[in-house]
């Protein structure tokens, strides 16, 4: 995502008896040179001073503000400009908002890009990658939540009496992740310390929010994998083993805006709310039913399932149309948790079956096209019917009755 269109979040929870609300700002990719609000490009600091004026004329006073990541512009920078800009955007929202609860959660394009040094947490000391760009946090966060966070990239920290925000640090499970760092099966302890924290969290009776930058996903862009399996499935195991306390985790740029959602339609000065999804879709709430039902009806109403995918993007007038099968059966796919391209891949097979009429049981080759199914089928049902011919005139040779010949006899 270039700039911060759909990038500025205004969200309401109900954690407690009243509810709260948080201010989720993502991607912001600050360009400090720019100067002019260009739509689709990076982010000038004209344009974020205007997307935070805006939001903050939507929420005044949020309860928390969730800042996960990627400040820095798509472009390669030395060390002092990397901490510069980072240092800048965070101060800019600061200005705006005076917040007490603020998450600390770094993207992969607030250093160099995917570039992470994993160090062991248990010796201490600042981590290199976060010592570039730790400067804003300083202040932000408490001394115990700093020293967390300088030294692993993650923490947790106590919103409510009942409810535990976790920030994780995903860059090091990225495909993308440099130094190749893949033989480690728990970079930074963080799946120990996460499964530890939850246990935790059950143990009190609180509820979790888990918060990152880098999904563990199949993405809706190219549909390639965001982390690497062996790290996907570990987290995978862990949080369905406590689906009672998980309240939401945040799937970043890759999910619809969850809540009321800013954007820019036509004009880069101009903010609107886009949508609500419980308002726009008829959802009684945002739990785990509410959406699975969602998802239900979307497979069903592809003009529902087009006002998703353009939701989802953040209404952008550059969008390209989504109202082909194989683009609309994308956005039905990714509403899935899989763990593996092959999965997302089987169930466009199974989306683009369905689509032309192929019955469900034609499908019993999984790993295959449902083209490819199709012709073993035809394949099968040949040899079956050449097997039963073959069967039948033998049967029916074996019920031929012999007609003796005519007897000779004297008279």
């Amino acid at each position: 995502m270039r700039g911060i269109g759909g990038a500025v979040t205004a969200g309401l929870a109900a954690w407690s008896a009243q509810a709260k609300t948080i201010l989720h700002i993502s991607d912001v990719h600050l360009n400090l040179t720019l100067d002019e609000m260009n739509y689709g490009f990076d982010s000038s600091p004209r344009l974020l001073e205007s997307a935070l004026s805006y939001a903050r004329s939507v929420l005044h006073d949020p309860d928390l503000l969730l800042y996960t990541g990627d400040a820095v512009a798509h472009i390669d920078h030395n060390e002092s400009v990397l901490a510069k800009t980072v240092q800048t955007g965070f101060s800019m929202v600061q200005e705006y908002f005076h917040v007490k609860n603020v998450t600390a959660i770094l993207g992969n394009a607030d250093f160099h890009d995917y570039e992470f040094y994993v160090t062991d947490p248990e010796k201490g000391g600042t981590n290199p990658t976060i010592g570039m760009v730790d400067a804003p946090w300083k202040q932000a966060l408490s001394p115990s939540h700093f020293e967390a966070f300088d030294t692993r990239g993650y923490l947790w920290y106590q919103i409510e009496p009942k409810l535990v925000v976790i920030s994780l640090n995903t860059v090091p499970y990225s495909v993308k992740h440099k130094p190749d760092t893949k033989y480690l099966d728990d970079p930074f302890n963080q799946f120990e310390w996460l499964r530890r924290t939850l246990v935790e969290v059950q143990t009190n009776g609180s509820y979790a929010y888990i918060v990152g930058h880098i999904p563990p996903i199949i993405d809706s862009y190219g549909g390639e994998s965001q982390w690497e399996l062996k790290y996907m499935l570990t987290y995978q195991a862990i949080v369905e083993a406590f689906p009672d306390i998980i309240k939401a985790q945040n799937r970043q740029r890759y999910s619809p805006r969850k809540r009321k959602c800013v954007g820019f339609p036509m004009k880069y000065n101009l903010w609107v709310l886009i949508m609500q999804i419980c308002r726009a879709y008829g959802l009684p709430s945002l739990s785990s039913e509410s959406l699975r039902a969602l998802t239900h009806r979307m497979k069903a109403d592809d003009e529902l399932l087009h006002e998703y995918y353009r939701h989802s993007k953040a209404d952008s007038t550059r969008l390209p149309p989504c109202t082909t099968s194989a683009c609309l059966d994308k956005v039905l796919c990714t509403q899935t948790w899989f763990s593996t391209v092959l999965q997302y891949r089987e169930c466009l097979d199974e989306q683009s079956a369905e689509r032309i009429g192929i019955p469900h049981w034609l499908h019993p080759f999984p790993r295959i096209s449902w083209m490819w199914s199709l012709v073993l089928w035809a394949a099968v049902i040949v040899v079956v019917a050449v097997v039963v011919g073959v069967v039948h005139r033998a049967l029916k040779r074996s019920s031929y009755q012999t007609i003796p010949g005519p007897k000779e006899f004297e008279p």
